[in-house]
């Protein structure tokens, strides 16, 4: 890689020091990306805004994108959760919002975790590769 893009530096700059080109484009994160800026043939990726991932986290809508490092910025909707100890022998099911805080325990021993849904959805926000994003499921916008 370093020949093509020494090489294509030396014909689109014949009367700059192509070395320290190299040396700029070498202390970038991406140093293809880099080049293709300097050159003039840098173009943006077409990004889908609302993808299904395989990570199961929903609909995850793009927010921005870093060429330097190929990551996506995205948000999603989330279900938030409580979580506490219990007493053993408490069965999940019997655990909801109204009786949470009394069945909750700190005392030591035996004890069950459990976490809860609160019925609050909360919007999250996390990174992807822009690979994984490229190859997740194009949806339309959910809120439409």
């Amino acid at each position: 890689m370093n020949k093509i893009i020494n090489k294509l530096l030396s014909v689109t700059f014949p009367n700059v020091n192509v070395e320290a080109l190299m040396e700029v484009v070498g202390s970038t994160p991406n140093p293809e990306v880099a080049c293709e800026i300097l050159c003039g043939l840098y173009v943006k990726p077409t990004l889908p805004k609302f993808v299904i991932s395989r990570r199961a986290e929903g609909v995850l809508q793009f927010i921005s994108f870093d060429k330097w490092n190929s990551l996506i910025t995205y948000s999603y909707q989330r279900p938030e959760t409580k979580s506490a100890y219990f007493p053993k022998g408490t069965k999940k099911a019997d655990v909801n919002m109204a009786n949470f805080d009394e069945l909750k325990t700190n005392s030591s021993g035996d004890k069950e975790y459990f976490s809860i849904e609160t019925g609050v959805i909360e919007t999250r926000t996390s990174t992807l590769n822009l690979k994984d994003w490229m190859e997740a499921t194009v949806v339309g916008d959910p809120n439409s």
